[in-house]
């Protein structure tokens, strides 16, 4: 599949399909790895989203510019 930027017509990228397999297995380890972070302790968990949100912040410009492309 291209990822296509609307305003140029560039392809930016090319996405390859998952085959059932792979998707059934990224599910499954979705679905562990909320049972891992629902064990999680609450102070642990706010860490983990705060340091995220910090990225956001830190890569916003760039972040702007690759969804303002696609």
């Amino acid at each position: 599949m291209q990822v296509v930027n609307p305003a140029t017509e560039e392809v930016i990228k090319i996405i390859t399909e998952d085959s059932k397999e792979i998707i059934v297995a990224k599910y499954n380890a979705a679905k562990s790895a909320q049972r891992e972070w629902k064990n999680v302790l609450l102070k642990e968990r706010i860490a983990a989203i705060q340091k995220f949100s910090d990225l956001l912040e830190t890569n916003k410009e760039s972040l702007a510019h690759t969804l303002t492309s696609e």
